[in-house]
């Protein structure tokens, strides 16, 4: 069958002129397949004379959508004078529906004359039919017997279509229900297994069939009413679709329900797909050998006490529908949860309070929960409070003092038990772990200290050094002792040492408190309760005439022979005035030890005999033997 429109126009030399070229053409009417690939010879021209003659397309009719495919070449491999008109693809598109003919003017000049010849061709475009389906209606059957033995590849069934112009075709299939497992082969309409039909799970449906052949809008659709025999049929459950219930405490992996199943197999190869309303419920249950186990442990006071289970059977290949198990968590006491079950809090040392962070709660909503003891090693050196779960000392855990509670457990680990209203009870454990605070504040070792005598010529510098402080605390920095103290011309070093910072003259008085403090850091530094009261009074320097020194020069006896003395660098007389120099510095120095220590030593022999000397030493830490005092270096 073929559609479409043909004009027929016969055209024939519309103009003969008595000239000396003539124009002839085999043919008037050429018909053209609209979809031709490639070039096609359409006419062909004799021109006379030959040679002297030219042969050109000067009109196209209509210009559009393809004049451009159409031009006149000498023909190949033939004698002088003739033409051929050719149809080139890929110049334009044949559309029969906007150009269906072209009617091109040609015309031959003979060039000595340049008198013309035209005659008219006309080119008629016939177009592409589409396929079609020759069954006598729009409808068909295939049926497929003994369906569960066709493997996949096998060949079911053919459909076929019919196109005038032998195009090639392309088939397409959809289905209703959407199936899997059966589809056509687009080259050849047969309908194919793409997989062992003893998977597919239905037992016919209806295939909606088109083509093309890629020119024209395809064709259908084509019903094909496909009848499988023998298919496969899914499992089914029994006792689904209904409410159970499950104690809280249900143990994991115990079976709380069993499952009737059937198949037309083996039902304990039945594979179940599981989910769960809410979702986040999905792991509390399985199924497994046909049971119903529990997962996940069950929580009645949780926000989870209904559980909607959604089941699907499969024996490998076909589903069952779905069902639906509502499953309800029946209530069971619980005893109480204390977190964290186990905390380390840190703590000074003493009489002291600690604050815990617990978060208890009972699994039973209507439940109340007390902080009912404490058990330790210490029994009885720690209570708490049963409402707040505040842990206090009842002793004063001061690990200073070896003889109180310093010895126990440090850290001191408690089990605190909280019970609920039904007795049942729930534990966590607290380390307290007690440390050195700076609690103790040093203090000297000494009520008080002599007064420091100043001499009048002495410079400023160390003159004496406090009475040592000590600290009871047993960890540094809290045992760590500096010092400190000032007054008009004195100034107490850290070290202790007692410096002037000016001379003294005699009857000068300067008295002051210096304290001591320590270096703790919890709670911080703390000073010396009581000072030491320290007196620096100035006294007047009992002066000695300096001696006489005199000079005496030895000579020692020289070689006789200059030569030898001019060996060693000079004359007679210089080595004279060397000797002479020596002997004078040696005096100086002499002079100047006797004034820097023999005077006051003479000074100091006096005093003693009016009252005895001020000394100060500091001691070796009593509670810290390896931290040594500094002597005082000048007891002046």
């Amino acid at each position: 069958m073929m559609f479409g429109l043909s004009v027929f126009v016969f055209v024939g030399i519309l103009n003969t002129v008595d000239t000396a070229a003539t124009l002839t053409v085999d043919r008037k009417v050429q018909e053209l397949y609209q979809y031709k690939v490639g070039s096609m010879e359409l006419f062909k021209f004799k021109c006379t004379p030959a040679p002297g003659c030219i042969v050109s397309i000067t009109n196209k009719q209509p210009s559009t959508p393809c004049s451009a495919c159409f031009q006149v070449y000498t023909c190949p491999g033939v004698t002088l004078g003739e033409y051929c008109l050719n149809y080139y693809s890929g110049q334009g598109a044949l559309n029969p529906r906007v150009a269906p003919r072209y009617v091109l003017t040609v015309q031959a000049i003979e060039t000595a004359t340049n008198e013309a010849a035209n005659v008219l061709v006309e080119v008629r475009i016939t177009p592409n039919s589409p396929p079609y389906f020759d069954y006598g209606q729009m409808s068909t059957t295939i049926t497929i017997a003994n369906a569960k033995t066709k493997k996949a590849g096998e060949p079911l069934g053919e459909i076929t279509a019919i196109d005038d112009e032998k195009d090639t075709l392309t088939y397409t299939m959809t289905t209703v229900p959407n199936i899997e497992g059966i589809e056509i082969d687009q080259y050849s309409g047969y309908l194919r297994a793409t997989k062992d039909l003893k998977s597919v799970c239905y037992s016919g449906f209806t295939g909606l069939v088109k083509v093309t052949d890629g020119k024209n809008t395809e064709a259908g659709p084509f019903l094909v009413n496909v009848e499988l025999e023998n298919a496969n049929d899914p499992p089914y459950i029994t006792n689904l679709n209904t409410e159970i219930f499950v104690r809280e405490n249900e143990n994991i992996d115990s079976n709380v329900y069993k499952l009737t199943a059937f198949d037309d197999g083996d039902v304990d190869n039945i594979v179940y797909t599981v989910s769960a309303n809410p979702l986040s419920a999905r792991s509390m249950f399985e199924i497994k050998n046909n049971n119903l186990k529990v997962k996940e442990a069950l929580d009645y006071e949780g926000s989870l006490q209904v559980v909607t289970l959604i089941i699907q059977a499969s024996d490998g290949f076909c589903e069952s529908p779905s069902y639906t198990l509502r499953v309800r968590i029946a209530d069971v006491n619980e005893p109480p949860v204390v977190l964290p079950t186990d905390q380390t809090i840190d703590s000074c040392e003493g009489n002291v309070t600690i604050t815990p962070t617990w978060n208890v709660t009972d699994p039973e909503k209507n439940d109340s929960t007390i902080f009912h003891s404490i058990q330790s090693t210490n029994n009885g050196w720690f209570v708490i409070n049963e409402r707040t779960g505040v842990v206090t000392t009842t002793v004063d855990y001061d690990v200073d003092d070896v003889n109180k509670p310093k010895k126990s457990p440090n850290p001191a680990v408690l089990t605190v038990i909280v019970t609920d209203t039904q007795g049942l009870t729930g534990t966590a454990t607290l380390s307290i772990r007690f440390s050195d605070c700076n609690d103790n504040a040093p203090y000297f070792t000494a009520a008080s200290m002599e007064p420091i005598e100043v001499l009048d010529c002495l410079p400023p510098g160390p003159k004496g050094v406090l009475p040592a402080a000590t600290d009871d605390d047993i960890d540094a920095p809290n045992n760590v002792v500096s010092y400190s103290g000032s007054g008009p011309g004195v100034e107490v070093l850290p070290s202790g040492d007692i410096v002037t910072t000016a001379a003294f003259t005699p009857g000068q008085v300067t008295r002051f408190p210096a304290y001591a403090t320590d270096e703790g850091t919890r709670p911080g530094p703390l000073r010396s309760k009581n000072p030491i009261w320290v007196t620096i009074y100035g006294t007047k320097c009992l002066t000695t005439p300096a001696p006489t020194t005199t000079l005496t020069t030895t000579t020692t006896p020289r070689p006789t022979t200059s030569k030898n003395i001019a060996a060693f660098g000079g004359t007679k007389e210089d080595w004279a005035i060397g000797a002479i120099i020596v002997g004078v510095l040696l005096g100086l120095l002499c002079l100047f030890m006797l004034i820097k220590y023999g005077v006051p030593a003479m000074q100091r022999s006096y005093r003693k005999s009016r009252k005895p000397p001020a000394r100060h030493a500091r001691h070796t830490h009593p509670r810290n033997p390896g931290k040594a005092t500094v002597p005082n270096p000048h007891q002046q």
